[in-house]
């Protein structure tokens, strides 16, 4: 019996969604940097664009094993931010 939760679930359907609407290529309506009020939270926090994907790239490199490196908003101080979770671990603790 696998053991695939609802949760879990959502998440993939979420993450689909990003891959379609974000990932694509330019011809399919993907790509390119981000505006609006995620440009803005980018410029603050990285510097740039290109600097956010620089230190995204190094931290998801740096997860051992099956694990995820994302771009997310942290509530508590109103910026984005880089988390990782390693090895696919649903109850392990994400550091963000």
């Amino acid at each position: 019996m696998p053991c695939f939760t609802l949760p879990a679930h959502t998440l993939l359907c979420v993450w689909e969604h990003v891959c379609r609407e974000n990932l694509a290529p330019p011809s399919k309506g993907g790509g390119g940097e981000p505006d609006g009020e995620l440009a803005k939270l980018i410029e603050a926090k990285f510097g740039s664009f290109d600097k956010m994907k620089t230190s995204l790239s190094a931290s998801a490199v740096g997860v051992q094993g099956s694990g995820w490196g994302w771009l997310g908003y942290d509530k508590a101080t109103d910026s984005v931010a880089i988390a990782t979770c390693a090895n696919q671990v649903r109850d392990e603790k994400c550091d963000l």
